[in-house]
């Protein structure tokens, strides 16, 4: 078979949907990744058969490739991307020139991430049947329809489709789901504890005016949620027919680098703000790798291509900052960390809980304080103080990067690794990510839903 598989062009797009694309590819079938221009190289250099289409930008070079980003707040970009990138021009580009390569290639099927806004548009269009592979969260009617919903209809009246309330057409023929069966969005966003601390924002006088109102709307929005999950019948997912499948974005690990080895034999802490949001938060950086200063703790702090290490200054024998870290050096190091400090990036967190590690979150923007949030639901991390903390443009918590002390970082690391609660629930939820099936064990129910839909 051969199967379109359209990708944002960013890391933390890309690396969650290779594994999957690698097992149809080596099960004999045909992958064509479809992306940015500027992204194309990555898949390409994946060995993958790569087309350049849509929209040309590249989620870690924001500012080079969406200049207008620079003026928005950076609290505010992952509500831009969302809403102005994700929802609108991205789409808008791709679609039409999905259906030209539809028309051109003939694929049997659409493959597409559930960030992925054209391809079911595609699919309603062309009859092609698709297959969703869900990352970061899994939608149910109700999210999907308040994030996504007004977009989607003002797509389906541009591109000419029929009007679709029911949003049945973003019901794939079949999903697979990334996120484990026993992370649940509605009960993360229903947490008591999620509940004072957005109140508690909203009616202090510290906040901004638009932060507190936020706040206020994201109550409202948890109060309609409660509702929905106690009385209606559409709180699951919308696809047919789910698989749930092991997160796996590492590559075979590498040889570890010889300066781990170096480090002082005592628990060491690896830290990552990602590729793309990262690289705007130099203080956070700094605030990091001072509060190890002195600390018995080592600190492996990766700056994710944005910054130079001696920007930072000299560091103590216990932290080793390096400027990037390949993917199978992340390999190697990671089953030797302790715990985890991030910004609670999909990937960054699967990476993690996968060994076991338990974390300390630092969400920036984006989809990062929902991937907090069921990461504390779960029990394996910790947040910063709320004197740290501000509200995103959907009224969640992120953390306000210029009121990060080292001693808030310190105090947050020493909990975590004081209290065996978090070590324990990290390795239960590790344990529970070995034993799902990697993505080869799904490549038969790939083709069988792909079939069904065609009536073969």
């Amino acid at each position: 078979m051969r199967f379109l598989l359209p990708v944002h062009p960013g890391f933390g797009h890309f690396y969650p949907l290779q594994p999957l694309a690698q097992e149809l590819k080596d099960a004999g079938h045909r992958v064509t990744i479809v992306t940015a221009a500027g992204f194309a190289q990555v898949p390409r250099e994946a060995g993958f058969e790569t087309m350049a289409a849509g929209l040309d930008w590249h989620e870690s070079q924001l500012v080079e490739t969406l200049p207008e980003i620079a003026n928005i707040p950076l609290p505010r970009r992952g509500e831009f991307l969302m809403k102005e990138i994700f929802l609108k021009r991205s789409p808008t580009a791709l679609y039409p020139s999905l259906l030209r390569l539809v028309a051109d290639l003939r694929p049997d099927a659409l493959l597409s991430g559930n960030l992925e806004f054209a391809s079911p548009l595609v699919a309603a269009k062309t009859g092609l049947p698709i297959v969703t592979c869900s990352y970061t969260v899994r939608w149910t009617y109700w999210t999907l329809k308040r994030v996504a919903g007004g977009a989607i209809a003002a797509l389906r009246k541009q591109f000419g489709l029929m009007p679709d309330p029911d949003l049945d057409d973003f019901a794939p023929d079949l999903e697979i789901s990334l996120v484990p069966p026993t992370w649940s969005l509605s009960l993360a966003l229903l947490r008591p504890e999620l509940t004072r601390l957005v109140l508690g924002k909203v009616l202090s006088s510290g906040l901004p005016t638009s932060q507190r109102i936020s706040g206020a709307k994201a109550l409202v929005l948890q109060g309609m949620l409660a509702f929905n999950h106690s009385m209606t019948k559409r709180a699951g997912g919308l696809a047919r027919e789910v698989r749930y499948v092991r997160p796996v974005s590492l590559e075979r690990p590498a040889a570890l680098p010889p300066w781990r080895t170096q480090l002082p034999d005592q628990p060491t802490v690896f830290a990552s703000l990602g590729t793309v949001f990262g690289r705007d938060h130099p203080e956070v950086y700094r605030a990091l790798a001072t509060a190890f200063h002195g600390m018995p703790f080592n600190l492996v702090l990766t700056l994710g291509g944005g910054l130079e290490p001696g920007e930072l200054g000299s560091q103590p024998a216990n932290v080793h900052v390096a400027r990037f870290l390949t993917r199978g050096e992340l390999a190697a190091l990671l089953p030797t960390m302790d715990l985890c400090i991030c910004h609670a990036g999909f990937s960054s967190v699967m990476e993690a809980a996968s060994f076991g590690m338990p974390m300390v979150l630092l969400p920036l923007t984006a989809d990062q304080p929902i991937i907090s949030q069921m990461c504390f639901a779960k029990g394996i991390a910790l947040g910063l103080p709320a004197e740290a903390l501000r509200l995103s443009a959907r009224g969640l918590p992120i953390v306000w990067p210029e009121r990060i002390t080292p001693e808030a970082i310190t105090r947050s690391v020493r909990h975590v690794l004081g209290d065996p609660r978090y070590g324990a629930s990290a390795r239960s939820v590790g344990e529970q990510l070995a034993v799902l099936p990697g993505p080869g064990a799904v490549v038969g129910d790939i083709v069988k839903a792909v079939e069904r839909a065609r009536g073969g």
